[in-house]
């Protein structure tokens, strides 16, 4: 007899399930709540759909249980995620080691996504919302339209990151109600807020800049890249990397702060003796004329305002040891975290169904047999890179491929 599996949310993870259930010989119903599938893998990559990572660690993953995700990735990684691409139409192409499909168009991964649900079978309803499950001999499931029921049952509905393509959250409701603990969900790949009024002034520079996150005054990461200042406070991949451990690390009491370089090209003596050797070249010049070329003009005004130096005072009437507090400054800025963005504004959130509840080898519940967690409902996220669509790759293909297996129940 063929098992009858029902799959809860068509993003990525979702629709992969149905495909690898469908695959292995179930009868598979795919319900989403919006009133189309996969809104949320148009925005992924700017657009561009970025499908996994060369570089695939278990370091590149947020999650209470860090073995979890090594244990699921062994059995589907990068490589199994390209031969997936592959089989559903996706031409893969890496640039510097990220992974897009070559039309660089999310709408060609959905629509690969779409045509092979239709080709394995997969049923697909838009518009229905799940009010109610109960656990039974079978799973039944009272829903805005009617009661459906399944043999097994895979939760796919996402976070509550992104609101707008259809993660609000209702499937950790549906978690709880079977029994299984939530994490806190919190936003993640999102943007800092700071306190100092200088952000009003540099809001719309972009500028490389090394970050070191501090946690109660001790470094616990860091990351290069592009920062951007808004007027708020800080974003720019190297802060959406380091977002995730940020806010949870404030949300449960310490003190968060963000040590800034912005200027990582050279160490702190380097800068101020290159600034001091510019000094007597450019001796005709004021302060933030003299910077000019090295910062950007807003950038230049607040770092010298900061050390009280004159910005129109002639560069070598400054002493140089207040060119050192200024050298001093620029590789060492100080920014306090006293918050973030919201759901709406986050590309991820961590938190979810707690995974030390949950089989890595195959997304099945510990508490609910039959019962299979895929994608972001549950507590891991990963970083920027492509690495939350690997996530979804990997645990919608185990969750469907045992849920398929689940022996059918009359």
């Amino acid at each position: 007899m063929r098992k009858n599996v029902i799959v809860l949310g068509a993003g990525p993870a979702g629709m992969t399930a149905a495909i690898k259930a469908a695959e292995n010989g179930a009868r598979v119903l795919l319900l989403e709540h919006m009133d189309r599938v996969g809104k949320k893998i148009l925005s992924t990559g700017n657009g561009k759909c970025n499908i996994t990572n060369e570089y695939m660690e278990v370091s590149c993953f947020h999650s209470s249980q860090p073995e979890f995700c090594l244990k699921a990735l062994s059995r589907f990684g990068k490589k199994a995620a390209l031969n997936y691409m592959e089989e559903i139409g996706i031409m893969p192409i890496s640039k510097r080691g990220y992974y897009y499909p070559a039309s660089e168009q999310a709408t060609a991964v959905l629509d690969a996504l779409r045509r092979k649900c239709e080709a394995a079978g997969v049923e697909t309803r838009t518009g229905i919302k799940v009010q109610k499950i109960e656990k039974k001999k079978r799973f039944q499931l009272t829903t805005s339209e009617s009661i459906f029921e399944a043999d097994a049952l895979i939760l796919a509905t996402g976070s509550m990151a992104a609101p707008k393509t259809g993660s609000d959250g209702s499937g950790y409701e549906l978690a709880k109600s079977l029994g299984h603990r939530i994490i806190r969900p919190l936003p993640a790949l999102v943007q800092l807020k700071s306190s100092p009024n200088i952000f009003k002034q540099l809001a719309g520079l972009r500028m490389d800049a090394k970050l070191e996150l501090l946690c109660d005054g001790k470094k616990i990461e860091e990351e290069t890249g592009e920062l951007q200042c808004v007027d708020y406070g800080i974003s720019g991949i190297p802060v959406f990397q380091l977002s995730s451990r940020a806010i949870r690390l404030f949300e449960d009491g310490h003190k968060m702060e963000m040590v800034i370089d912005f200027f990582p090209a050279l160490d702190g003596q380097a800068l101020f003796e290159t600034l001091i050797a510019r000094r007597k070249r450019l001796s005709y010049l004021d302060c933030e004329e003299f910077l000019t070329g090295m910062f950007a003009k807003a950038a230049a005004g607040v770092f010298l305002r900061s050390v009280h130096i004159p910005l129109h005072a002639r560069c070598t009437d400054v002493k140089e040891e207040d060119w050192r507090r200024f050298s001093k400054l620029v590789k060492r800025f100080h920014v306090p975290i006293n918050g973030y963005n919201s759901f709406d504004r986050a590309q991820t959130c961590s938190g979810g169904v707690d995974p030390s509840q949950v089989y890595p080898q195959t997304m099945e519940s510990k508490l609910v047999p039959g019962l299979y967690f895929a994608g972001e409902m549950l507590d891991v996220d990963g970083i920027c890179g492509g690495y939350n669509l690997q996530w979804a790759w990997t645990s919608g293909t185990l969750a469907g491929i045992a849920a398929a297996k689940t022996e059918a129940r009359r």
